[in-house]
This record gives C-alpha cells, sequence and structure tokens, in this order.
C-alpha cells in the first residue's frame, strides 16, 4: 500500500452521519458522483460497511469503472452460524459489485469465537475472495494477531492517543500487520466551531479551543496538524478520511502529505496528553 495515500471513509456516502450530521453525500446520486470523481483524482481506496446504510451499494453503481481498493466489514452478530457470516459476505460482494474485497474486517472481535469462523476466513483467503483479514477495534485488549489476521483498524487522534502507540500496537507492526486509523478528525469533532460544539460534548471545549489556537499559532491549519500528530505517533499507519464533499477530499490530498516541523507536532501531542476524557470515544456520545 502506498504510504502516501489515504482511504477514504465511506460512512457519509449514503447516509447523514458524524458530529455534524453530514448530509450532502446522502443520495445516490451524490454518493456516486463524488465516488466517480475521487477514482478521477487516484483516490481508489475506500472504508465501508453493511452498517453504513446504502454505502455499499452506492459504491457498486459507480459509473467509474477504474480498479479499487474496497474494505468492509461483517457486521455484529448474535448467535451466528457461518451460513449467516456467508450470506452477509456475499450480500456485500453483490452490492459492491466486485469479485474481490481488499480487506475484510470483523467489526466485533469478540465474534472470532464462532464455531469453524477461522476455517470460514481462510478459505475466503485461498479462495482469492479477499486479500486480507483483520479486526476493527476500539480498545488495546482486542487487538489480536495470527497467520490470517494482519490487518487493524483503529481510532486515533491528539487526544486518543493510547492505543495509536501502544506495545500492542506496535508488536502487531512488527509482526507484519498493517494498520488503519480512523477517527483522526474525531468526526470532525476538532475542527469544529467551538461554539457549534452539542452541549452533551460541552468538557471537550476547551482541550479544542486550545489545540485550535495552537494551530493558529504556528500557522498551520487544523486538519494538517491533526494529520501530522497521527503520522508522528504511529508513522506506518494508513489513515482512513471522511470527506463530506469533492472539493474537501481535493484539499486532504494537498493538506495530507506536507511537512509540519516537529516542534510543533511534539507541541501537539503534548497538548493532546493532558486532556484524556471518554468523550473521545464516539461511543459515549
Amino acid at each position: 500500500m502506498d504510504n502516501n495515500k489515504f482511504i477514504i471513509g465511506a460512512a457519509q456516502i449514503g447516509q447523514t452521519y458524524g458530529i455534524n450530521q453530514s448530509s450532502n453525500l446522502n443520495t445516490y446520486k451524490a454518493g456516486i458522483e463524488f465516488i466517480d470523481e475521487a477514482i478521477k483524482l487516484d483516490c481508489t481506496m475506500f472504508d465501508t460497511a453493511p452498517a453504513y446504510g446504502i454505502s455499499e451499494k452506492i459504491i457498486g453503481q459507480r459509473t467509474n469503472k477504474n480498479e479499487i481498493q474496497v474494505y468492509t466489514k461483517i457486521p455484529k452478530l448474535k448467535n451466528a452460524s457461518i451460513k449467516k457470516i456467508n450470506s452477509y459476505f456475499n450480500s456485500s460482494l453483490n452490492d459492491l459489485n466486485i469479485d474481490n474485497i481488499e480487506g475484510l474486517f470483523l467489526h466485533h472481535p469478540e465474534n472470532r469465537s464462532i464455531y469453524n469462523f477461522d476455517i470460514f476466513i481462510n478459505n475466503l483467503l485461498k479462495l482469492k475472495k479477499i486479500n486480507q483479514f483483520g479486526l476493527s477495534v476500539y480498545e488495546e485488549k482486542d487487538i489480536f494477531k495470527n497467520d490470517y489476521i494482519n490487518l487493524l483498524q483503529i481510532p486515533g487522534n491528539i487526544f486518543n492517543q493510547s492505543i495509536l502507540n501502544s506495545n500492542k500496537t506496535l508488536d502487531f507492526i512488527k509482526n507484519g500487520g498493517k494498520i488503519f486509523v480512523r477517527s483522526i478528525f474525531a468526526q470532525g469533532l476538532i475542527l469544529m466551531n467551538i461554539d457549534s460544539i452539542p452541549k452533551h460534548l460541552s468538557s471537550l471545549k476547551t482541550p479544542i479551543k486550545k489545540f485550535q489556537e495552537l494551530s493558529k499559532k504556528f500557522e498551520v491549519l487544523p486538519e494538517e496538524l491533526a494529520i501530522a500528530v497521527v503520522k508522528e505517533l504511529c508513522p506506518n499507519m494508513t489513515p482512513i478520511i471522511g470527506c463530506d464533499n469533492i472539493q474537501q477530499l481535493k484539499h486532504l490530498k494537498l493538506v495530507y502529505n506536507k511537512n509540519i516541523d516537529s516542534y510543533i507536532v511534539n507541541h501537539a501531542i503534548d497538548l493532546g496528553r493532558k486532556f484524556h476524557n471518554n468523550l473521545w470515544d464516539p461511543r459515549f456520545w
């Protein structure tokens, strides 16, 4: 994978999503146009899931037939059988209109205990239905590496640093695993106007304001600094970044590889460490 590229998070393609409740891409027409334009810009990697509304179906209806790499997920399962998992997987293949999935994630790592799950995944790899398999996790305790698990999707940003450079994450990389980082902007929260932050997240206003002031002081954009922090903390990762429109995608392409002085980046890292709060985890919103 090209370390100079990021994966487009498709959660807001086909549904209203995020703290800003973005709805720019929540129709088939807008979603397909966005994907076609993204492919023209050589942004050909997409992270999606059956849980993301009609995102998979929109990706499958793209008119730009250039090759794409898709990462999707097996949804949360309760008392499921391999037959049911296979049904979910084939539904994703059909909706995405592709024959092969670049990476398949288990949305809830505890579902690894389902009877014959290992055999099922190894068979998908053997048949080249998927190229890689991994886990989408929130916590360090769920990180696991074996012969067929070599992808890991984790959350991480300036205010949620612990899993980015944890021993288990570092060991996963040392053992040949690949790391994808989501929520770099905390679903857009750390880029919001302070006055627009919802009341139930008001305790996060002070650190977000300090982060934005730091960015202004050093004359770098907040999104540039947010990306640079995650790159510094987890250099070998590939980020998953959501976009609301094609102009935003073009902007992110420009800023993604911008070099920021390490002095500034370390200032931001130090700031982030001072403001631990469970609310940086969207599960508590």
